[in-house]
């Protein structure tokens, strides 16, 4: 049996008119001359999963990693005009964690990752950020890929993150929770993290709001003193 390493997923950027499956992508790809369809599952869009090659068989779907890749693909994925586009059914949605979480079971090593987060990739391809919903649905991703993900300003972590909020600026708790927020959909455990550091960070700015009011006149209402000798 062959080690699998990544479980791909990718489009086959058809129109959400065209009702197609396994058997033609099959012939389309067999005319180019390749033995047989580059897939190993293909999901339609009523959410059937069609059989592609067979699991054993290395596909042709991801140049350079499809000696230990099992490739899956969704059935549209551009608009009528042919723009890329994410127009997948909500029957496609669930067939697709359907089908991942029996490989993952089968291939309990294996990555999720979409077609154009590989290297060297200049695709659209699978024309949705699918390393983040992998991560959502509890899949395991492997990636230095960030077009998804919105970085710290200035290369922060998120404990420099969190101490920003501390600073005491609404427009810098603003940008914290946002920035937070979008790295919660990196990895599962970072959202129980983010909620716990967003409340202490919460507290610690009314905290200091509260704090300068009392202590400077400006903001307690308080004359301020005069400079005159009358």
């Amino acid at each position: 049996m062959r080690k699998i390493n990544w479980l791909v997923i990718h489009t086959a950027a058809t129109r959400p008119s065209m009702d197609i499956g396994a058997k033609e992508i099959r012939s389309w790809h067999k005319a180019k001359g390749w033995s047989d369809i580059g897939y190993h599952y293909v999901i339609r869009r009523d959410g059937r999963v069609e059989k592609g090659r067979p699991d054993a068989r290395v596909g042709a779907h991801v140049a350079g990693y499809n000696r230990d890749s099992i490739g899956i693909c969704l059935v549209g994925g551009v608009s009528e005009n042919l723009v890329p586009e994410n127009n997948y059914t909500e029957a496609q949605w669930r067939a697709l964690e359907e089908l991942l979480h029996k490989l993952a079971i089968k291939y309990p090593e294996a990555y999720v990752r979409g077609h154009r987060d590989f290297p060297n990739v200049q695709k659209a391809c699978p024309c949705f950020d699918a390393e983040p919903w992998a991560a959502k649905h509890g899949f395991r991703i492997k990636t230095k890929q960030k077009h998804w993900v919105k970085e710290i300003k200035n290369s922060r972590t998120i404990a420099g993150a969190s101490m920003m909020a501390l600073g005491g600026t609404g427009e810098t708790l603003k940008d914290t929770a946002n920035e937070v927020s979008a790295l919660a959909a990196y990895t599962p455990w970072i959202s129980a993290v983010a909620a716990v550091l967003m409340v202490v960070g919460v507290g610690l700015v009314v905290y200091a709001r509260i704090s300068d009011a009392r202590n400077n006149p400006k903001f307690s209402g308080n004359p301020e003193p005069s400079n005159s000798t009358d």
